[in-house]
């Protein structure tokens, strides 16, 4: 399998992964039958739910968003894909403009058979996942521009540009994890209730990709011709090495780490009439307000398998004609070819067998208020916190959202501003056992500029028998 050089700048600089976890599914994530498809945000969700056991069969979730490519408006992108047909690359267009740095965020998960056990003092449940995550920051407009247009783009030619830092890595793993929560303050009326929850995770990684320049001085005079006056840079991967068997490659175990995801929940007035297990509790207030606090995927692979590697360049510079026409097979005569390049030897540029990378951690704060039964609005911010100089960057988001929530259905709408940029508006549904939702439903509609994508699902049952014959008085609710 032959590629281009541009094409493969694409792939690192922008590590789009080969199988499209960092989006939040907001529009699922905050309800209180959210379950398994909530442990990721807040695991302290799972006790004191109104279920007391949930087996998930199956969820998922696929996202990209960035802030260079945009999909045009109008383009019938979705409806065109369905049918089979192909998107022109008219369809396409790019915010070419030298503020803001250039950031492309893409994650995907798939978790199967998961289990909850609920009996309103603790809480655990198992699972087991894979997992996908990539991200790329504080990318230059130009440098972005020849990764999209190629070397032949003529009005970038013959231009001395200096590029800064930027950071980008992708990681794919499995894991298994539990969770176990418990509440740890209750009041005797139930107006105050402190509760807390833990996930611990277990990661086999399957492939980790790092890519980090520290500073460039280039000229591309010609679409045949690089000139690279000042290379820094540092990258590394631990990744299918031969092109020809890429699929039976990443099912190799390359590295191995953990995580954690552990949150606190305040419930004020907890009104344990709206936590029946029959319709009625539709009818009564659950609660004034929760409000929760998260710290989200601290946590960290370590590869170090055969064919693990990675590089440095130190103030190297290079004259590289025929640029266009260069291609190579596999990563290993990627690697080679640049330290030739750069070094004048095939291996001069190797500095080490083995690295660590951090998953996309993060702070989160929650705030849940029912308004009125069955009705809620919620306040979400998630903050990105680096724990390392390589790691899979997280972003930014804030979210507002509405909800109609009962036992068996649901419909939220999500107004989140991912990375604190401009708004995306969501759709969410859940029936029965059946979830589907989007944070990204401009998309599907095409009724403006697209610069992304989102679709989750999930399958799973909640059981609730009687509270052993106990019944409830309302205390904040009333009948409809």
């Amino acid at each position: 399998m032959k590629l281009k050089v541009h094409i493969v700048a694409a792939i690192f600089l922008l590590l789009i992964p080969f199988f499209s976890k960092a989006q939040e599914i907001l529009g699922i994530s905050n309800s209180n039958f959210a379950g398994n498809m909530g442990i990721f945000l807040n695991p302290s969700s799972i006790v004191l739910a109104p279920y007391k056991s949930e087996l998930h069969f199956v969820s998922g979730d696929i996202f990209f968003d960035n802030n260079y490519l945009y999909l045009k408006k109008r383009s019938q992108a979705f409806i065109k894909t369905i049918k089979g047909d192909a998107v022109s690359s008219d369809h396409f267009g790019d915010y070419y403009t030298e503020t803001p740095d250039k950031r492309a965020y893409a994650s995907a998960w798939l978790m199967g058979p998961a289990y909850i056990k609920n009996n309103n003092k603790f809480a655990w449940g198992l699972h087991i996942a894979v997992k996908t995550t990539t991200s790329a920051n504080d990318v230059p407009y130009h440098v972005a521009k020849f990764i999209y247009e190629g070397f032949d783009y003529i009005p970038q030619h013959g231009i001395d540009y200096t590029s800064g830092p930027f950071k980008s890595a992708s990681l794919g793993w499995a894991e298994i994890g539990g969770t176990y929560a418990r509440v740890l303050k209750r009041s005797r009326s139930d107006n105050h209730i402190i509760k807390a929850g833990i996930t611990l995770n277990y990661l086999v990684g399957s492939y980790g990709i790092f890519m980090n320049p520290e500073s460039a001085e280039y000229n591309i005079p010609d679409a045949h011709t690089l000139v690279v006056n000042k290379l820094t840079a540092n990258y590394g991967h631990s990744s299918p090495i031969d092109g020809d068997q890429l699929l039976s490659d990443l099912l190799k175990v390359r590295g191995r780490g953990v995580s954690a995801t552990f949150g606190f929940t305040y419930i004020n007035n907890l009104n344990m009439a709206g936590y029946d297990c029959y319709e009625k509790g539709d009818n009564e207030k659950k609660y004034n307000y929760r409000l929760g606090f998260s710290f989200i995927d601290f946590g960290y692979i370590h590869f170090n398998s055969k064919g693990t590697r990675t590089f440095a360049y130190e103030n190297n510079s290079t004259y590289w004609p025929g640029i266009d026409t260069t291609k190579f097979y596999n990563l290993f005569s990627f690697d080679t070819l640049l330290s030739n390049r750069f070094y004048g030897s095939p291996l001069a540029a190797q500095s080490g067998n083995e690295f660590t990378v951090y998953l996309p951690s993060a702070l989160s704060l929650q705030l849940d208020y029912c308004i009125a039964p069955r009705y809620y609005a919620n306040a979400t911010m998630i903050y990105n916190v680096p724990v390392s100089g390589i790691y899979v960057h997280r972003a930014k988001q804030a979210a507002i959202a509405f909800r109609y929530e009962t036992r068996k259905k649901e419909v939220s709408l999500p107004l989140t501003f991912f990375a604190y940029s401009k708004p995306h508006l969501g759709l969410a549904f859940r029936y029965g056992i059946l979830v589907l939702g989007t944070d990204r439903l401009g998309t599907y509609m095409g009724l403006w500029d697209a610069t992304g994508i989102d679709f989750y699902f999930g399958i799973k049952l909640s059981g609730c028998g009687r509270s052993n014959g106990k019944k409830y008085k309302s205390k904040t609710g009333c009948d409809i």
